[in-house]
């Protein structure tokens, strides 16, 4: 098989999968990378950090002369685990913090005070992310080394997104979501601030379509610590 560019490309697939589980939480990209220097090819991470591998799947894919490459080797560089452990996936913790939110928004529910109290740890989470997301792969040399690690707006995606779409006529979810949005601009290096700004923009959108009266709107735009709908506790 040959890829675009005409070097033979050759898909190592997951063979024995691992008892502990089959979600891929890490892999050792700098290694990975000097691998591929060392075997005189470009290797790239098919799979996604902390997505399901089935058997069968490519947790690989190797350009050039398959030679010297050691499919042993490479699988020592990832590492798998159980499915939905937060000590695992690195997806995980923040999809459970939103599951809480959006079951408490739930029409069965219908508890926004408890959304917005699981907010507290969503701002603590990605505050903690902001600090520790990486860049993409850092390998010596050019074009050795592929894949997809999870960025940071990813991880905004995940906690906020259907938050957004689930609690969007409520007015304490809309100014405690701003609250949230707003600290983590005071707090990230100008590099993440694209995807929190982009969803503070959506919210201005979202406040103006479902709730035509001004009353709402204005104080839908301000973001509160507590949710609380009153400009006392809001911060301009």
């Amino acid at each position: 098989m040959t890829d675009h560019e005409g070097d033979t490309l050759r898909v190592i697939a997951l063979r024995n999968p691992d008892p502990a589980g089959q979600v891929m939480p890490a892999a050792h990209g700098v290694k990975i990378g000097r691998l591929a220097r060392c075997w005189g090819v470009r290797g790239t991470v098919a799979p996604v950090i902390g997505q399901f591998v089935t058997e069968g799947a490519p947790p690989f894919l190797v350009h050039g002369p398959m030679t010297r490459v050691r499919p042993y080797v490479l699988s020592r560089c990832v590492v798998f685990g159980e499915t939905h452990s937060p000590a695992t996936s690195p997806v995980t913790a923040p999809q459970s913090l939103a599951d809480v939110a959006l079951k408490a928004l739930s029409p069965a529910v219908n508890d926004p005070s408890r959304a917005v109290r699981s907010f507290d740890y969503i701002e603590d989470l990605l505050a903690q992310l902001s600090r520790r997301t990486p860049d993409p792969w850092d390998v010596t040399g050019p074009g050795l080394l592929h894949g997809s690690p999870l960025t940071w707006e990813d991880y905004v995606s995940v906690v906020m997104d259907e938050i957004r779409h689930f609690g969007g006529e409520s007015l304490m979810v809309q100014r405690r979501l701003r609250a949230v949005l707003t600290d983590l601009l005071e707090q990230c290096p100008e590099r993440l601030r694209g995807p929190l700004r982009e969803r503070i923009d959506v919210l201005d959108s979202a406040a103006r379509r479902v709730m035509p009266d001004p009353l709402d709107v204005r104080p839908a735009r301000v973001p509160a610590p507590l949710g609380i709908g009153s400009r006392r506790w809001g911060r301009g």
